[in-house]
This record gives structure tokens, sequence and C-alpha cells, in this order.
């Protein structure tokens, strides 16, 4: 062998000694120390904190608490704490005060009230009013059925509210009650010791008697169809001395009854009155007016107004309503109404 070959294999043998070590070394370290390592810390690790965290704390967190958590504590917490809270202190004079009334327009104020009656074992004149037991008849002479007015002008009724009535149909029967004494000169007191008094029960019906009868006088409100603006507010005139507006002395001008259309033995109830109208006019509108069908056997019409109009609205008083309680009791208020 030559020296020039002699060198040559040596030089290669130490160009293979120096490149080897760079895969071991490199290629394989890259892997073990590199790549493998950044998916065991790095790639790994970032779905486990990163990806896998973020819907973890993010969108699945949201729904949890923030979108889920509005309906548990946000929307669903109003209806429990707000709306049904707000009726009993505030607001619930309006759905079921007024409201109450208009969800069942269809249904007349002496359908309501009939029907609410046929339950109870009272007898009653005209379907909801209580026979007098200290006068011999179904007028106010004077002044004796009339509550009397302080020397401030205003006329101030006690009444008591029977425990049975939750704090919503309290709150109905107080919006009632303002209404009227936001018109007239009517003040509608919580009894201390007055003697005559009226006393809001539950018993089975709605009916009350007529004006002022002495002492403790009952006002039913059954609660389970009773409690609306329209019906408190017929109750409560009947108690300030007004009768059903069909029976009025003039009613044959305005309405005919259809007496084939009704058990003879309900006929009583559409006897006229000798009524004092203080000299306002037929009020088809008026919240004591029957509806066209009021003790129908038949289901056809007992009232029918001679002109184009409805009758048995239960929504609330109407203006001559309002108009007669300040003629009644002489009211000065600001309220009035022309006859023309």
């Amino acid at each position: 062998m030559t020296p020039f070959v002699s060198v040559l294999m040596l030089l290669l043998a130490v160009s293979r000694a120096q490149v080897t070590p760079v895969p071991d070394s490199g290629e394989e370290q890259v892997p073990d120390s590199g790549e493998e390592q950044v998916p065991d810390s790095g790639e790994e690790q970032v779905p486990d904190s990163g990806e896998e965290q973020v819907p973890d704390s993010g969108e699945e967190q949201d729904p949890d608490s923030g979108e889920e958590q509005d309906p548990d504590s946000g929307e669903e917490q109003d209806p429990d704490s707000g709306e049904e809270q707000d009726p009993d202190s505030g607001e619930e004079q309006d759905p079921d005060s007024g409201d109450e009334l208009d969800e069942t327009e269809t249904e007349d104020i002496s359908s309501r009230i009939l029907t609410l009656n046929n339950n109870s074992a009272e007898f009653f004149l005209e379907g909801d009013l209580l026979p007098p037991k200290t006068r011999n008849a179904m007028k106010c002479w004077h002044n004796s059925c009339r509550w009397p007015k302080g020397q401030d002008g205003k006329v101030s009724i006690a009444y008591t509210v029977s425990r049975e009535f939750g704090g919503y149909e309290r709150q109905l029967i107080s919006t009632s009650l303002r209404e009227i004494e936001s018109k007239t000169c009517i003040r509608f007191v919580p009894r201390q010791s007055q003697r005559d008094y009226i006393s809001v029960e539950n018993k089975a019906g709605c009916f009350a008697a007529l004006g002022k009868t002495g002492g403790r006088q009952v006002l039913s409100l059954n609660k389970r169809g009773c409690v609306s603006k329209g019906i408190i507010q017929h109750e409560f005139n009947h108690a300030l001395g007004f009768k059903h507006e069909q029976t009025r002395s003039d009613r044959d001008k305005y309405v005919r009854i259809n007496w084939a259309n009704m058990d003879q033995s309900m006929a009583y109830n559409f006897h006229k009155s000798d009524t004092n109208n203080l000299n306002t006019p037929y009020d088809y509108n008026s919240i004591m007016h029957y509806g066209r069908t009021a003790f129908s056997r038949n289901g056809r019409e007992t009232i029918t107004p001679l002109s184009q109009a409805n009758i048995g609205q239960r929504r609330g008083m109407s203006k001559w309503d309002i108009q007669r309680i300040n003629l009644l009791y002489s009211c000065k208020t600001k309220t009035t109404c022309s006859n023309k």
C-alpha cells in the first residue's frame, strides 16, 4: 500500500468517526428532548390547559354561569320575586285587576255572578242582593241607608277583609276601592272600632246588601271567581245604595224583557223598582247592568237593548256610575257628566 492510499484511508476513517455521532446525538436527541418533549409539555399541555380549559371555563361556563344563570337567576327570579311579588304589593292590580276582567270579556258580569251564586244557600233578589233585614223595602228612604258624611265632606266607610284572602287578592280589592275613592268623596278605611262596617268575606258567591244596614254587613267575594275589579266595584256599589240598571223604573224605554226565555220562578228578578234615578240617563254601559242572557232557561236573550248597545260589561265603573255616587252623596268633585 502506498503512502498516499494510507493517508486517504485514515482521512476517511476520521470523517466517519465525526459524522456518526451527529445522528446519534443530534437526530435522536432532538426527538427525545425536542419533538417528544414538546408534545409532552407543549402540544399536549396546551390542549389540556389551553384549548380544553377554554371550553370548560369559557363556552361551557358561560351557559352554566351566564346564559343558564340568567333564566335561573334572572328571568325565573323575576316572575317568582318580581311579577308575583309586585301584584301583591304594587302591580298585580293591573293584571288581575284590570286585566283579569278583560281576559274573559266575552263573559258578561251577570253570567259570572249568577253562575257562582248557584252554589249559595242564600236567597237573593236580582241575583246578588241580600234581602233587607232592617227595612221593609229595597229602597233607601231619605238617608236611611246612606253612609254618613263627615265634617270634612268625605264619606268614610269602615271595612275589614277576611284573612282567607291572600296578598294578591287583598291588593286587588284595595286597588278597586282606591279607584272609587279617586273619583268620588267616598273613603274606605280599615275598621278600628266603628259599629257600622262592611265585612268582605270569602263565602259561596258574589253578593252584598243594599246600602248601609247597620252593624256588621257581609259583602261576599268568593275567591274562585268574584275577585276581579268589575265584580268588586259592582258589589260595593250595591253597598253604597245602588240597584241594577235593568230594574230602573224607566227601563222599558231602553230594554225589552223577554219573559218567555226565563224560568218563571226567576221572573221576580226582573220586576221594575221604584228607583231614584238622580235625573241621570239610562246607562247601557253601567257596571250595574246585567247581560243579555241573565237568568235565561234556554240560552236566548232575556234582556234585549232597544238600541245598538252592549250590556253587561265588567271592566269597571262607567262615567255615570261615578256621577251617581257623587250625586247621591253630594260629593263636591270635578267629575261631572252631561245629560245630553
